[in-house]
């Protein structure tokens, strides 16, 4: 096999050796390009956080931790500050609860450490939930405490809501829903009643909104004319579901049935 070289360089004319050194310009292109796009992922900036007195919405969050086990008078201030925020915090709360679930023995270990009287330090808890478990913690605190200043995000964490191939971004939507008012409870009924949704997540939906059967009556109606559909559902497991919730918090419904 001979190789031609030309008087004026080095150039190469055998096919195979460029056939090779094409394969590795374009090895070379295609990696660069992966490593470009990264970039663009990490360091693509998200929604602006907000501020009050100066200091961003996570900073509120992190004193609120800190101080939720010796200092309570700080616990409050920090959590007025992050109603202060209000309805401005949505589009990053909202990022928050888009954030990846964590390792599974990040959450074994933490589902132990939370029924565990010491070490269940918030503070403990805050470490092993991680970056990402730890946002999305932020997330549904955020929307408990703006309340009904979070409705406007009722359509976006209904969709979130109801991908069946994140559950658990999907749990945390849903979560996020029952606190913002009347949206949230109706997109709450959206769900139960939807039936190309996978049972568990109907059960779930129920299970939101019976956290709301026990507060002030207008959300209770709400949580109740909610639930009451799941007592017709096709899946005994959410038609027990519904059922047992309601005999303890709303017992007159199942008479009426």
């Amino acid at each position: 096999m001979r190789t031609r070289i030309e008087s004026r360089g080095c150039r190469i004319q055998n096919p195979r050796i460029k056939a090779k050194v094409g394969i590795k310009r374009k090895a070379i292109i295609i990696l660069a390009a992966a490593v470009i796009a990264v970039l663009v992922v990490v360091l693509w900036p998200g929604p602006k956080e907000p501020e009050y007195q100066g200091k961003k919405l996570s900073k509120w969050f992190e004193e609120y931790v800190e101080n939720s086990v010796t200092n309570s008078q700080k616990t409050l201030e920090a959590e007025d500050a992050i109603r202060h925020i209000g309805s401005n915090a949505v589009p990053v709360l909202i990022e928050w609860v888009k954030s990846k679930p964590p390792a599974a023995w990040r959450r074994k270990l933490l589902r132990i450490v939370s029924d565990r009287r010491f070490i269940g330090d918030p503070r403990v808890i805050s470490l092993l939930r991680g970056s990402s478990e730890l946002r999305v913690w932020r997330a549904t605190m955020g929307f408990r405490f703006i309340g009904e200043q979070g409705s406007s995000a009722a359509t976006e964490l209904t969709t979130l809501a109801s991908d069946p191939t994140a559950p658990d971004t999907a749990e945390a939507a849903m979560l996020s829903l029952g606190p913002i008012g009347p949206q949230g409870i109706i997109s709450l009924s959206r769900l139960i009643t939807n039936q190309t949704l996978p049972s568990d997540f109907r059960i779930r939906a129920v299970r939101v909104c019976t956290l709301y059967l026990g507060t002030n009556r207008d959300d209770k109606l709400l949580a109740v004319q909610a639930i009451r559909p799941a007592l017709r559902d096709p899946d005994f497991v959410v038609r027990v579901m519904a059922t047992n919730d309601l005999g303890m918090f709303a017992p007159e419904v199942l008479e009426e049935k």
